[in-house]
């Protein structure tokens, strides 16, 4: 019983753990997430994938004058 009591407590301190670094990684982002980086080789792949996501935020492209796709 005290293996699994040691176990848990390990555990609960990895989850803790990676919950703290979550946030700081979390707070490294611009407000409203990462930019598209029209150019760049991964903007591509952001683009489609803001294209196709319902829910994709709209405001950065009503703030630059449109983006392709939007509506």
């Amino acid at each position: 019983m005290e293996a699994l009591e040691l176990k848990a407590g390990r555990r609960s301190e990895q989850a803790e753990s990676a919950g703290e670094a979550e946030q700081r990684a979390a707070a490294q982002l611009p407000p409203g997430g990462e930019p598209i980086k029209i150019g760049h080789h991964s903007g591509g792949a952001a683009s489609a994938s803001a294209r196709e996501s319902p829910s994709a935020p709209r405001t950065g492209c009503v703030s630059r004058g449109g983006c392709e796709g939007s509506t």
